[in-house]
């Protein structure tokens, strides 16, 4: 399948030029999908919906005793998924959109200013890289005295 979701290239000229992507991973960590996937596979698990929602049969058949097996199995189940599927699933279908939304001005930013990916000053400093910059800092120091 495909790789990269967008990809886009600075330059003009036959000489190198920088070539900037964006992965299909990068964008579904964006989003924070996987998180509330996850948290809702969680909360049909807890009430019982998850066994349920796997052993419905498939409504893509052209026999119809297969066909009428899907819709007596969905009518025996309405009730307890109109139970889970009502006003308490908006909360994540709307942070899913906001989060393709965020997804979207992130890839933009990406490739217009060079964000974090490109630009090694716009990073975070992480916990190592701070020591590591001060032990060598206090190393020239040693190294400046002793001189």
């Amino acid at each position: 399948g495909r790789k990269n979701v967008f990809t886009a290239t600075i330059g003009h000229d036959c000489s190198e030029h920088e070539v900037r992507q964006c992965r299909n991973k990068e964008k579904i960590c964006y989003t924070g999908s996987q998180r509330r996937v996850k948290h809702v596979d969680k909360l049909k698990e807890r009430i019982g919906i998850k066994k349920f929602e796997t052993n419905i049969p498939s409504p893509k058949t052209d026999a119809s005793e297969e066909l009428i097996k899907y819709v007596e199995y969905a009518l025996t189940l309405i009730d307890s998924l109109f139970g889970f599927y009502s006003e308490k699933s908006v909360p994540f279908r709307f942070y899913d959109y906001q989060g393709r939304q965020r997804c979207n001005d992130e890839i933009v930013n990406i490739f217009i200013d060079g964000e974090k990916k490109y630009n090694k000053a716009r990073r975070k400093k992480t916990k190592k890289q701070k020591a590591r910059n001060d032990e060598k800092a206090s190393a020239i120091r040693d190294k400046k005295k002793l001189a």
